[in-house]
C-alpha cells in the first residue's frame, strides 16, 4: 500500500486529538472514514499505533516515533502544495489553533470571532490557553500552530516571532474606595490579590518592589484573572495588572484604576509560530489578522 498524504494527516490529527471522533471534527469528514484510515495506517505499519484506555486512545511506542519522522516534513510539504494556491478565506475549511493568554482569549477572541464569522466563516479557531512556560513546547509538539503570550528576551532559533504592544501596569480598586494608591505607602499598606502565572508565588511586581526595599501584603492569590474584579468588588482588595486588562474590568464591574506608583517594566505581547508553517497560506492570513487586532489596541 502507498501513504498518501490523507493518510499521514490523519494519523497526525488522532495523534494530537487522542480521539477518532474529535480527529474526524477537525478534518471534516465521517467518524467511519477516520476509523477506515486508521485500519490502513495499522496495516501498513504493522502495529496498532494506538490503544484504546479510559482516558482515550493511547500512542504506541511505534506511533510516537513515526509522529516524530513525520509532522514538520508533511507540515512543510503541505506548505509548499499551498504556495501554488491563492488563499481563499470565504471558502477556507479547516482549523487554526491558537495559544493565548488567559486575559487576550477574554478580551479579544469575542470581536476575533465576529470578523471570522464574515470573513472566513467556515474557519474553525481552537483556542488553547497558554503562558510562557508552556508556548514553546505546544508550538514544538503542534499542539498550536501560534501564540500570543509575554514578549520573551530569547527563544528557540525554529520559532519565529512578531513583537506587538507593550502596556504600562495599573492598581485597580473598588470604585467606592476614597484612598489614593498613586501613592506607594497607601499602596503597600493595602492587601492585595495576586494572579499566579504557572503556579508562581511572586511576580515581575513583586521582584520591582523587592529591588527598591518593599514588600507587599499578598492575602489571596488567583490562578484566573476572571476571579479579580470580584475579589476587588467590596473586599479592599487592590490588584496591580498590565493597563489593558485593568482598564477593561473598571469598566464592566465599577471599579477604578491609576497607574501603579512606582517604576515597574511594561507587560510586552509577542506573536510566536514555529517557522515550518511561514508559508501556509492560512497560517499567514491568521497571523496578519492577529496582527491588525492586537495591535489596533486593547
Amino acid at each position: 500500500m502507498r501513504t498518501d498524504l490523507n493518510l499521514l494527516q490523519t494519523f497526525v490529527t488522532i495523534m494530537q486529538e487522542r480521539s477518532v471522533t474529535k480527529a474526524a471534527e477537525r478534518l471534516f469528514v465521517g467518524q467511519p472514514a477516520v476509523s477506515a484510515s486508521l485500519g490502513k495506517l495499522r496495516d501498513h505499519f504493522g502495529d496498532p499505533l494506538f490503544i484504546r484506555k479510559s482516558r482515550g486512545l493511547v500512542p504506541t511506542p511505534r506511533a510516537s516515533e513515526l509522529y516524530g519522522e513525520i509532522l514538520e516534513p508533511l507540515q512543510r510539504l503541505q506548505a509548499l502544495t499551498q504556495q501554488r494556491e491563492q488563499f481563499d478565506p470565504l471558502n477556507y475549511v479547516g482549523t487554526i489553533k491558537i495559544g493565548l493568554s488567559e486575559e487576550l482569549e477574554y478580551l479579544k477572541l469575542p470581536t476575533l470571532a465576529a470578523e471570522l464569522s464574515v470573513q472566513a466563516p467556515q474557519m474553525h479557531i481552537l483556542s488553547r490557553p497558554i503562558n510562557f512556560f508552556t508556548a514553546f513546547d505546544l508550538l514544538k509538539n503542534a499542539d498550536i500552530d501560534m501564540a500570543v503570550t509575554s514578549n520573551m528576551p530569547s527563544h528557540p532559533d525554529w520559532v519565529a516571532k512578531k513583537s506587538l504592544d507593550s502596556f504600562p501596569f495599573k492598581v485597580l480598586y473598588d470604585g467606592a474606595s476614597r484612598r489614593n494608591f498613586n501613592n506607594l505607602s497607601t499602596y503597600l499598606k493595602a492587601k492585595h490579590v495576586h494572579k499566579s502565572y504557572g503556579g508562581q508565588a511572586r511576580d515581575v511586581v513583586d521582584r520591582t518592589l523587592a529591588h527598591a526595599g518593599h514588600t507587599r501584603h499578598i492575602a489571596v492569590t488567583v490562578n484566573h484573572f476572571a476571579s479579580v474584579p470580584m475579589l476587588v468588588s467590596g473586599a479592599k482588595l487592590i490588584a496591580t495588572l498590565p493597563s489593558h486588562v485593568a482598564d477593561s474590568f473598571a469598566g464592566q464591574y465599577d471599579l477604578k484604576s491609576c497607574p501603579a506608583p512606582f517604576d515597574i517594566p511594561d507587560y510586552s505581547l509577542a506573536l510566536y509560530w514555529h517557522r515550518r508553517i511561514d508559508s501556509n497560506h492560512a497560517d499567514v492570513w491568521f497571523r496578519r489578522k492577529l496582527e491588525q487586532l492586537l495591535e489596533g489596541g486593547l
